[in-house]
């Protein structure tokens, strides 16, 4: 592959591949399958090689073409890369044709420019510092390609400034003669003066509770009546930010805390737990406040009616193909790695593989969370992070499970005992954001059992190790 600037982006979008444009996950997928491990062979070829290589018969013969050292091995895989690129370029392409459509015009009333922003959030990661990241090498691709450099840059511009916190400012009023100076000085950036936003009285009424409300339970009971039915006004949502940038209150981080709470499905008494918590300083876990909170809650909480949602949910990671613009549905859908090597696959491969993800989704949904999603759960804000906690005391836990489960006359060498518990630790970690993991029919449980360990289940493990976090979350 040559260095040109395609070539670059390429060779950023996909890691694995080498500068001479060898893609090396073919060979890591050949070694895995040669030394029988299945589990993370099959993981490497659905995330990574059917999105890159999406038609089935030329991805069997790149892969069997490889491991013979067939000489029609560098012809189909040439071609094979060839398209991966184009589909990478058109991507890009798409996504900065869409962001620079949405700023072309510039607007100073703020209620428009938020509207247009939360469009380009539907493309970019829900994590701030990942989406201008993700902005920024936009801006460097869009250079690279030399393609809408000028648009890009005016829109790159103002989302950047949306997330530093620079694009709602309070502006000082400067005097005439200053203002004429600054304006031959450089040209005017969009910028939203937060002292010219406005709010009437019923504005006001719909995003403040009663002043006299000053117990915490009682103001978390208010805000949490008050919220409950908004979460799908985006309307409101924009003005609850304005007010909030304006007069520098946190009424609009409350507001998304019950607004995720109740999109994730969290139960009432999570919701408002987590609000006592935002609302208070030095907070610790009372019993009564939160039995006498459920109890009220129960008297106010509003009748939930069935709204049809207006958002599109975002994925955490930054996806670059999958970020494709939302209007266009039935364009070619997108495989699941992040990056823009993502692509079309076999429409009856992936309705087979959607049907299948269904119905175990639809069982497992209703008994378990994943490990992640708990860990989430459990994290306080920045004083307790769950998952450290978790992963620092898993493999004494493993460790202590072993020992007990131990076969007979297998000795007590400490490497081996090492290498079981290193097994079992990363079958976890691989499985942290899953729900339908089955150790049973693991090939790590079968490794665990040649080096003499018999672990029926790791569910154990798992729980005592998830008890102690939550000691630990409860003592913070």
């Amino acid at each position: 592959m040559t260095a040109d600037s395609p070539g670059k982006i390429l060779l950023e979008e996909c890691p694995s591949f080498t500068s001479s444009g060898f893609d090396t996950d073919i060979e890591l997928y050949t070694s895995l399958v040669s030394d029988k491990k299945y589990t993370l062979a099959n993981r490497l070829y659905e995330k990574k090689l059917i999105p890159r290589y999406p038609d089935e018969a030329n991805r069997i013969r790149i892969i069997r073409y490889f491991r013979k050292r067939d000489y029609r091995f560098k012809d189909v895989y040439s071609s094979a890369v060839k398209d991966l690129h184009n589909r990478i370029i058109f991507s890009v392409k798409r996504l900065i044709d869409f962001i620079s459509s949405l700023f072309e015009e510039k607007t100073m009333n703020p209620y428009e420019l938020l509207k247009r922003i939360d469009k380009a959030l539907q493309v970019l990661p829900s994590d701030k510092k990942a989406a201008a990241r993700f902005i920024r090498k936009l801006s460097r691709y869009s250079v690279l390609l030399n393609y809408k450099t000028e648009k890009f840059v005016n829109a790159s511009d103002i989302l950047e400034r949306y997330f530093d916190n620079t694009l709602f400012v309070k502006k000082k009023r400067p005097s005439p003669e200053k203002r004429v100076k600054t304006e031959k000085q450089a040209p005017k950036k969009v910028t939203i003066d937060l002292d010219a936003v406005e709010f009437s009285d019923e504005d006001i009424s719909r995003i403040c509770i009663n002043r006299n409300i000053i117990k915490r339970t009682y103001k978390v009971l208010a805000y949490c009546r008050l919220y409950w039915k908004q979460i799908y006004n985006q309307d409101f949502e924009k003005k609850v930010f304005l007010y909030s940038r304006k007069y520098n209150t946190n009424h609009y981080k409350i507001f998304l805390f019950v607004k995720n709470g109740r999109i994730r499905k969290l139960g009432d008494d999570v919701i408002l737990l987590e609000l006592y918590s935002l609302l208070s300083s030095g907070y610790r876990y009372s019993v009564h406040e939160d039995l006498l909170m459920q109890k009220i809650w129960k008297k106010i909480k509003p009748a939930d009616i069935p709204v049809k949602k207006k958002f599109s949910k975002k994925k955490s990671s930054v996806p670059l193909v999958s970020s494709e613009i939302r209007n266009k549905r039935n364009e070619e859908k997108t495989g699941k790695e992040t990056g823009f090597e993502n692509m079309k696959t076999d429409s009856k491969t992936e309705t087979a593989k959607r049907s299948r993800k269904k119905r175990k989704l639809k069982m497992s949904d209703i008994y378990r969370q994943s490990l992640k999603k708990k860990l989430d759960l459990l994290s306080f804000r920045e004083v307790f992070d769950a998952h450290d906690a978790f992963s620092s005391l898993l493999p004494g836990y493993i460790e202590k499970y072993l020992v007990k489960h131990r076969k007979k006359g297998s000795g007590n060498d400490p490497y081996i005992l090492k290498g079981a518990l290193y097994i079992i630790q990363n079958y976890i970690k691989l499985n942290y954001d899953s729900l339908t993991y089955d150790w049973s029919i693991s090939v790590e449980k079968q490794e665990t059992a040649n080096i003499g360990f018999i672990v029926p289940e790791i569910d154990t493990i798992i729980a005592m190790c998830l008890e102690e976090v939550r000691m630990r979350r409860a003592a913070v």
